[in-house]
């Protein structure tokens, strides 16, 4: 059976101790969730991620695979899937490292290793760290289960831009001042834009066995936004009332973040955890908005932690590749078939850079072109089917739903323009 490993989470907190829930994905391999971690006289502010791997006949198997970072947290937060890219055979070893990231290098903090065929299935398995010297003052208790589930090998993503922000309202109007603030809200243009897409799919669920993107849309099974205020504020407005937002709510991943370019200070948050809620609600105008908005819940997930990109540096181009394999994986390993991601245009045009299938030119060079150089218009929205049965995941086909089209980029501020 090929291997997974999904690192769910890992909550490293002075009251509780670390956990590592494996959850199913196939009969193949292992989902594992890092749930929390005890530290007893230890750093209060870690950056910190876990690495995985397995051996067999005293030789690694497959390839060493991580978490992102979680920056500045005791208690971090992952929700990430990985494939270990190897067949577990009787006898082969998972091996679990938690490892501090440090200006000058990485520690380990705590190993744990197990026979990953011994692991029980769907059972939680509770196993006790052996920390390192340096933290031999601490406690970490992981527990974890061999995974079932069985996964989709195609899928039907939509990826919803947020709204009008006062960052692209300054940005073409040359308001400094505003460009200087960071996470910025919707403005009001962005709100019309979130309710006119609100009202354009509810107009259309009622076509049960209609158009096959729409139908997909009105019953996608997940919702994921960006932690971004203007992202949050689009999804809470545009789909409070869709019925996995009232069933499940909206889960935040970072991972799905704008890319932070020097002068891309709203791309810094403001808020982490469930405060996110209460902050971008705050910055919404309750008096146009419907009632639902006030009762949608907004699932933190992996915005725990400080999960932007500090104000004093970009986004490196092996941060922004680690960031797209943490979202597909995301995609790919969740139990939804149809997938609602709400985000930013340099991310999504990113995200195309990479997966549009190499074969989709020969069916339109222009779209093609166009879906690698512009970007999708505020509040846009597009259909596409990922497929993951090839070596690398592959965008196939791509749609326009409600009207949206693409827009060129616009120029980013010069530093000089920026910096007081």
């Amino acid at each position: 059976c090929r291997a997974f490993l999904s690192l769910m989470g890992c909550g490293v907190s002075l009251h509780r101790p670390v956990s590592f829930l494996v959850h199913p994905t196939s009969a193949a391999g292992a989902i594992l969730e890092v749930v929390g971690a005890q530290w007893r006289d230890g750093p209060l502010t870690p950056d910190t991620y876990v690495v995985c791997w397995l051996s067999g006949g005293g030789q690694r198997k497959g390839r060493k695979v991580k978490t992102t970072l979680c920056r500045r947290t005791p208690d971090p937060t992952w929700c990430a899937v990985r494939d270990l890219g190897a067949t577990a055979d009787e006898g082969d070893i998972l091996h679990v490292s938690l490892l501090r990231d440090l200006s000058i290098g990485e520690e380990c903090v705590g190993e744990v290793s197990a026979t990953f065929m011994e692991l029980p299935s769907d059972t939680r398995c509770a196993l006790k760290m052996e920390m390192t010297e340096a933290y031999q003052r601490s406690v970490c208790q992981v527990t974890i289960q061999r995974p079932l589930r069985i996964q989709h090998p195609c899928k039907t993503i939509f990826f919803v831009r947020h709204g009008e922000s006062v960052w692209n309202e300054a940005t073409r109007n040359g308001n400094l001042h505003k460009l200087l603030a960071i996470d910025h809200p919707l403005n009001h243009t962005g709100v019309q834009q979130a309710l006119d897409l609100r009202t354009q799919w509810q107009f259309h669920i009622s076509e049960e066995g209609g158009h096959t993107y729409t139908h997909a849309f009105n019953h996608a099974e997940a919702i994921f936004s960006s932690p971004l205020t203007r992202a949050v504020q689009t999804a809470v407005v545009v789909f409070s009332d869709h019925p996995t937002a009232k069933r499940s709510g909206i889960s935040l991943l970072s991972s799905a973040r704008e890319v932070k370019t020097m002068t891309g200070f709203d791309t810094v948050g403001r808020s982490t955890g469930h405060s996110i809620r209460s902050h971008v609600l705050s910055q919404l105008p309750t008096d146009i908005l419907p009632a639902s908005t006030d009762h949608v819940q907004i699932n933190p997930h992996t915005a725990m932690c400080d999960w932007w990109t500090p104000l004093n540096e970009k986004d490196a181009r092996a941060t922004v590749e680690e960031r797209l394999d943490d979202f597909t994986a995301t995609l790919q390993y969740s139990p939804a078939s149809r997938i609602i991601v709400v985000g930013h245009s340099l991310f999504f045009l990113e995200f195309m850079l990479r997966y549009l299938s190499p074969s989709f030119p020969l069916q339109s060079a222009p779209l093609a072109r166009d879906l690698t150089q512009l970007k999708l218009q505020n509040c846009g929205c597009m259909g596409l089917k990922l497929d993951f049965s090839h070596r690398s995941p592959v965008v196939t086909d791509v749609e326009f739903l409600f009207g949206t089209s693409l827009e060129r980029l616009s120029p980013e501020p010069t530093t000089m323009m920026v910096l007081p």
